[in-house]
């Protein structure tokens, strides 16, 4: 890439996966007093889950798009659709126009991190290209301890609007880095995007997640729910034959055929429900059902965003001195671990047990997640490395959004189950959310929705570990002997 600037596009990417990044833990935080202001509490895991679905389902999309197209054309699309998102979520009034802003600007989201590691693929050798990565790990950690602290800070001091309007400014910066300092030469092809597996997987993917949410309101065995399920096991299937026989599919499913591949995505799948679960519940059970301020919730996933760097930066030895499987095996460890500290979670936690279970959780995918996508792209040939990492990433993304959306019908059911159909109760549960306005709900009343949002929370963190015990037998299947270099 001829005058490109790599400095300024290097700085672009940072800050676009910043954007991207901080949002999670930033909404996170925010989100019981979006709820105690806007209401629609059977709402709340819709936030979280429709934005999981729209920037999941559009990663192979932009991957695909950034070939054919241009990298900097379909990365501009990706940070403009999130900073107009972002913007229309600060307008919502009512927790269902949330609901759809947040899903544009997730569309915009799926584009951000994919074209920025692809960018950087481009511009950097491998050598170099490690070094950068590492760049990025350190932006996410910063995020991770960012996003709790200043969404905490915003929601005290001004309002949860500002959480999106803070994006705007970023995403112009990113948007105008890119555009001034990346050049290329675009070849023109003739093929086309696999839209008709786009639509597919869409359709699969909403219709998986709509069934697990809606089951949790009307049961699991109501005709709707039934059908839901239908339709996204057709599409599934539909989905696979058209993947076979186009020529340039989205999700290539001969990758999977590598056991390493596929130890790698399932995994992932676990992994990403331990660490989106825990992002949007968290803040949540430290709120509600243990009476901590916005501040107390979001500074207790900051130890994720401490463990992770560690257990990343710790990733480079282990994998010298002992090689792939030992490696991973030691973040599915520290999961498993955190997993017997969240089966203990109740009303009684004590804070530091909180924060411990978090310091052992980023420790455990700073370990297991490096190590594997380092382990899938090397066991690939150079050709199908960009598409076996988008392949993990979509694995992971995917991963989460159905996690959260399973964990969302576990707590949607139980809080119905404990409290009822009564609108006012589930008034008064949005009001507990809220520090401001705890003290105006009567005490018999916050008992019972303390109790019901304990045990709500806490089949949600209960399953939170169930997925890192997951993540760790998959890792146990990764096959041994394989040293780095092999």
């Amino acid at each position: 890439m001829k005058h490109t600037r790599r400095g300024l596009v290097l700085a672009a990417a940072v800050v676009g996966t910043f954007l991207a990044s901080v949002d999670v833990t930033v909404v996170g935080t925010a989100m019981p007093t979006i709820v105690s202001q806007l209401g629609g509490l059977e709402l709340f895991p819709w936030v979280f889950s429709i934005y999981l679905l729209t920037s999941t389902v559009t990663v192979p999309l932009y991957g695909k798009g950034a070939d054919l197209f241009g990298r900097k054309p379909t990365y501009l699309l990706g940070v403009g659709l999130f900073v107009a998102g972002s913007v229309l979520c600060a307008t919502a009034s009512t927790m269902g126009q949330l609901v759809v802003w947040r899903a544009v600007q997730g569309m915009g989201a799926g584009g951000v991190i994919p074209i920025t590691l692809t960018i950087v693929g481009d511009l950097y050798p491998a050598a170099q290209r490690a070094k950068i990565q590492g760049l990025f790990s350190a932006v996410w950690a910063i995020s991770s301890i960012a996003g709790p602290a200043l969404g905490a800070f915003v929601v005290e001091h001004w309002a949860w609007q500002w959480i999106f309007l803070i994006n705007a400014p970023f995403g112009v910066l990113a948007a105008i880095l890119m555009l001034l300092a990346l050049h290329e030469n675009i070849e023109r092809h003739s093929r086309r995007l696999d839209l008709v597996g786009g639509a597919l997987l869409t359709v699969a993917t909403g219709s998986l997640m709509w069934a697990m949410l809606r089951g949790g309101d009307v049961g699991f065995d109501n005709p709707e729910v039934v059908g839901s399920f239908v339709v996204a096991l057709v599409s599934a299937v539909a989905l696979v034959f058209q993947e076979r026989r186009h020529p340039e599919p989205m999700l290539p499913p001969a990758l999977l055929t590598d056991r390493v591949v596929a130890v790698t995505c399932i995994a992932g799948v676990a992994m990403s429900g331990v660490i989106f679960g825990v992002s949007s519940y968290v803040p949540a059970f430290v709120q509600g059902p243990l009476g901590g301020s916005p501040t107390a919730a979001g500074t207790a996933i900051i130890p994720v965003g401490i463990g992770w760097p560690i257990g990343s930066n710790l990733t480079g030895w282990t994998l010298r001195r002992f090689g792939y499987r030992p490696s991973a095996i030691i973040g599915g460890c520290f999961l498993a671990l955190s997993a017997v500290c969240f089966f203990t979670f109740g009303l009684d936690t004590p804070r530091w047990l909180v924060l411990a279970t978090m310091l052992l959780v980023g420790l455990g995918m700073g370990f297991a997640t490096t190590t594997l996508l380092i382990a899938a792209q090397e066991s690939v040939s150079w050709q199908q490395r960009g598409a076996v990492t988008g392949l993990v990433q979509f694995s992971r993304t995917i991963g989460g959004a159905i996690m959260v959306a399973a964990m969302g019908a576990v707590l949607t059911t139980t809080l119905r189950h404990e409290l009822g159909s009564s609108p006012e109760l589930l008034d008064l549960a949005n009001a507990v959310m809220d520090p401001q306005r705890r003290n105006s709900v009567p005490a018999e009343s916050i008992s019972l929705i303390r109790d019901a949002l304990a045990l709500g929370l806490g089949r949600v963190l209960l399953g939170v570990g169930l997925c890192g015990v997951a993540g760790l037998l998959a890792i146990l299947a990764f096959p041994k002997g394989q040293k780095v270099g092999d």
